[in-house]
């Protein structure tokens, strides 16, 4: 009797950890309507040293007349408040994203592709909103002709912009 009490209290345990971290496991989605998973960065490099310690967006690439990607650190997609990477060391490395119509949400890109104009932005703050905000406007804002993408990455320096 004690080695089946024993035994069933061993299944029940087991059970439970197996749901529990199935129950752990996400979608790929967070909270805030981002696509987690595998994507790409754009790395700028070479930024002057009055960015240091700044924040950067990239605002768009145009991939294709139809299609532009993103690079910021996340968004909450409900509020439109985007979190920006840090300008460290004269570089920042900011995460590709693309928005998907029929999920509704941001997921990481990591696409190959030239896109034709590539625009970032430069922010006193870390957390920027997607309307225009007189209160946070951007510092700078760098254009760039012609950028290859391959998986996702491409690296530019500040001195190439038009």
């Amino acid at each position: 009797m004690k080695k089946s009490v024993f035994r069933f209290l061993v299944t029940v345990a087991t059970v439970a950890a197996v749901g529990f971290a199935v129950a752990g496991c996400n979608n790929g989605n967070d909270d805030n309507g981002n696509n987690g998973g595998t994507g790409g960065d754009f790395t700028l490099t070479d930024i002057p040293a009055e960015y240091e310690g700044k924040f950067a967006l990239l605002l768009n690439a145009e991939i294709s007349k139809d299609k532009d990607v993103f690079g910021f650190q996340s968004v909450n997609y409900e509020t439109g408040l985007y979190t920006l990477p840090k300008i460290t060391n004269g570089k920042v490395i900011i995460p590709m994203w693309e928005f998907d119509q029929k999920t509704d949400a941001y997921k990481r890109w990591a696409g190959n592709a030239t896109a034709s104009t590539v625009t970032a932005e430069i922010y006193a703050t870390e957390n920027v909103l997607d309307v225009i905000d007189d209160e946070n406007l951007p510092l700078a804002v760098i254009s760039f002709n012609s950028v290859t993408f391959t998986a996702g990455n491409a690296t530019v320096k500040y001195t190439d912009k038009k």
